[in-house]
């Protein structure tokens, strides 16, 4: 099993889960306009790889009608660490053919915290502007026992179509 912690998600530029996932030997990813949106292990079939959040199973979202599932849309900011399990052990669900990838999520802090970051750039293509941002707060209340984890982020998608003749 191999893991990858939130403090060495945040040091690269990866929007979301596929794009933190696929630091990890062995996992691939497929782009979508230049944006990782899926992930499988070991080179397998996107459907024959397991989703988990906090060990439980994601279920697919998929319009296309397949069991592989759609990462995009979790901002990387959210994850605490991912573990990545490339081989079938008895406690996986059976149909992991190429492997498991669990995605644990960040919890309440002990103290509180605001995180925010931000970024922009030029498209050259397209002659407009980029930009991206992101925020996280988090606290704990009622003395400790109640804790709140918020997460918001904006990213402008840039896509260029080319069209040659």
């Amino acid at each position: 099993m191999e893991v990858i912690a939130a403090d060495a998600i945040g040091k690269l530029p990866d929007r979301n889960a596929a794009e933190a996932v696929q630091r990890v030997q062995g996992v691939a990813v497929a782009r979508y306009h230049d944006e990782a949106d899926q992930a499988t292990v070991r080179g397998t079939p996107f459907a024959w790889t397991s989703a988990l959040f906090n060990g439980n199973r994601l279920p697919s979202a998929n319009v296309l009608g397949n069991r592989s599932f759609v990462l995009d849309v979790v901002p990387s900011e959210l994850i605490q660490f991912v573990q990545v399990s490339k081989a079938i052990t008895p406690d996986m669900d059976g149909d992991a053919i190429g492997g498991s990838i669990n995605f644990i999520t960040r919890t309440a802090p002990a103290k509180k915290t605001l995180s925010v970051s931000g970024a922009g750039g030029y498209n050259t293509f397209s002659q407009d502007g980029t930009y991206n941002a992101s925020i996280v707060y988090g606290d704990r209340f009622f003395k400790k026992k109640l804790g709140v984890l918020l997460s918001g982020a904006i990213w402008d998608r840039q896509w260029v179509e080319i069209l040659l003749m």
